[in-house]
């Protein structure tokens, strides 16, 4: 028997952990480096952490607010970042 659809094709994710260690909001950003329109934001409050779902092979951005405007200040691997599993 032929099956009327196609396969569907899975996408290999890992759990990554971000921290924002300033006095600062930041704006932070999941990317597909081949897709940029595939991206994820979030807000990150001062000595906020948090978890994020990424492919390994996404970027993470971060950006500060200076006068007015959102600056990218730091790239990041998201396997840079991938949250260890605690025993």
């Amino acid at each position: 028997m032929i099956s009327a659809h196609p396969p569907v094709q899975t996408i290999s994710t890992i759990l990554c952990h971000y921290s924002n260690a300033t006095p600062k909001m930041q704006l932070i950003r999941v990317v597909d480096p081949r897709n940029r329109d595939l991206a994820t934001e979030k807000i990150i409050f001062p000595h906020q952490r948090t978890l994020i779902e990424a492919i390994p092979e996404g970027q993470l951005e971060v950006y500060h607010e200076r006068d007015g405007k959102q600056v990218l200040t730091e790239i990041r691997s998201c396997r840079e970042l991938k949250a260890g599993l605690a025993a």
